[in-house]
């Protein structure tokens, strides 16, 4: 294994490792639910939907952390999947650059040019 590989193989190990205690909110009780939206968006009501999302953010994030240990186990068997999740990660990047901010107005062809 070369030096390329063993610093994926450490970002990979990290990066799942940090985000595999989302699981935690997949299964806390409603009322840290309620609280947490309370410190971070005051004024939200947490119905079923807002649950639900949170939820199963948290799960995808689980989720994706237990890939990313995973694939730190052999990246050179791995280096597909591994390079798919970077596209998306890449992709996802670039589209949270071109947000759109709330209460602007924007014209289909100002978006075109982004």
């Amino acid at each position: 294994m070369n030096a390329a590989e063993r610093r994926l193989k450490l970002l990979l190990r990290v990066v799942g490792i940090v985000s595999l205690p989302a699981v935690v909110a997949v299964f806390m009780p409603h009322s840290w639910l309620v609280r947490g939206v309370e410190l971070a968006e005051p004024g939200t009501s947490v119905r079923v939907l807002v649950s639900y999302l949170a939820r199963l953010l948290s799960a995808f994030y689980v989720l994706l952390g237990g890939m990313m240990v995973v694939f730190s186990t052999d990246v050179r068997r791995y280096a597909g999947p591994i390079r798919t999740v970077r596209l998306v990660h890449l992709v996802c990047r670039q589209r949270r650059r071109l947000r759109l901010r709330p209460g602007r107005r924007y014209s289909t062809a100002a978006m075109a040019h982004h």
